[in-house]
């Protein structure tokens, strides 16, 4: 999923750094977890600030991801490949602000 959404570059903003690393949390629950771009996004921040701000970013990318995934539970529906390709879709269309 993330791959294939973001494709692979070295350089990127700030902003595309948050934006990556909330893609890999929503990956990481949806079952396409990617802990190589996860680490490399961390150790490319230019300080332990900017890498906290990434850490949080990818939690809060998790965070949502398991909410709808438990709300798609609750709802009785299964847990199919659609469902999970939608949930990527909606949260990464717009990631939160950080």
């Amino acid at each position: 999923m993330y791959d294939s959404y973001f494709g692979e570059t070295e350089e990127y903003t700030s902003r595309e750094a948050l934006d990556r690393a909330y893609a890999l949390g929503v990956a990481s629950v949806c079952g396409d977890p990617d802990e190589a771009a996860y680490d490399d996004l961390k150790r490319n921040s230019p300080d332990t600030y900017d890498e906290s701000i990434v850490e949080l970013a990818y939690e809060e990318g998790r965070a949502n991801a398991l909410d709808i995934e438990i709300l798609i539970y609750d709802l009785g529906k299964p847990q199919t490949c659609t469902l999970k390709s939608t949930m990527w879709l909606n949260l990464t269309q717009a990631p939160a602000d950080i």
